[in-house]
């Protein structure tokens, strides 16, 4: 037996070494918000393996954009400014989820936000302009915010107990949706503009599988069993 022993182990050794392997698909989105796109994803084919985990990852990116402040009150202040987009994904169709173990969303609408913060700034009383009506006086009244880019991310494995949804030969949609949101803290009496900002990212589905074996793993087999039959010279 000594002599087919290393044949044997060679053998199982390289049919248990073949390697789980992942198949990536990434899609890119972008507009103005308030808006949202839809982003179309092929389910896993099974007839190329067994499915192992699923794993679904999103970035939100916040560029450009700007907040202005036209203070129409009497009063001074200190004020902080912040431009937001607010985002998040969501199944269109497909019947699929982006539950993880914990039962927590990945990317879930509203969970996702680029945020950028003026630090506290003095602003004065109104300089004598309209007091019902933004105007950007460039005076001691009037502050400008050009907001630095941003991003945010999410990204899990979904639930076991979600997978199968995956498998199949259709297709399932997701959607990114992002609102624009601005927030001032500080002092009341301020007219506010908008400069939206753009929005962009990408949404990626990983499938991790085990493929099927290729037909030179299983001839390997085949010769692991010839060589397991053969019986040893005398």
């Amino acid at each position: 037996m000594k002599n087919i022993a290393y044949p044997l182990i060679l053998t199982a050794a390289l049919i248990s070494a073949a390697p789980a392997a992942t198949l990536i698909q990434t899609k890119s989105f972008a507009f103005l918000p308030d808006d949202s796109q839809d982003l179309t994803y092929n389910k896993f084919d099974t007839s190329l393996g067994s499915l192992i985990s699923v794993s679904v990852s999103v970035t939100l990116n916040k560029t450009g954009g700007q907040f202005e402040v036209d203070n129409d009150s009497t009063t001074a202040g200190t004020i902080t400014l912040e431009h937001n987009v607010i985002g998040g994904l969501s199944v269109v169709s497909g019947d699929v989820g982006l539950l993880r173990d914990d039962l927590t969303a990945i990317g879930s609408n509203g969970s996702l936000t680029a945020s950028s913060v003026m630090p506290a700034r003095e602003v004065f009383g109104t300089s004598g302009d309209d007091t019902d009506t933004f105007d950007a006086t460039g005076q001691s009244d009037y502050v400008r915010f050009n907001p630095a880019d941003a991003s945010v991310s999410d990204s899990g494995t979904i639930a076991s107990f979600a997978q199968s949804a995956f498998e199949g030969t259709g297709t399932f949609v997701l959607r990114a949706n992002a609102l624009q949101s601005v927030n001032v803290t500080g002092l009341g009496g301020l007219q506010q503009a908008i400069t939206v900002a753009n929005v962009s990212g990408e949404v990626t589905v990983t499938y991790n599988y085990m493929p099927i074996p290729e037909p030179a793993s299983a001839l390997l087999g085949g010769i692991g069993c010839l060589l397991l039959l053969r019986r040893p010279r005398r």
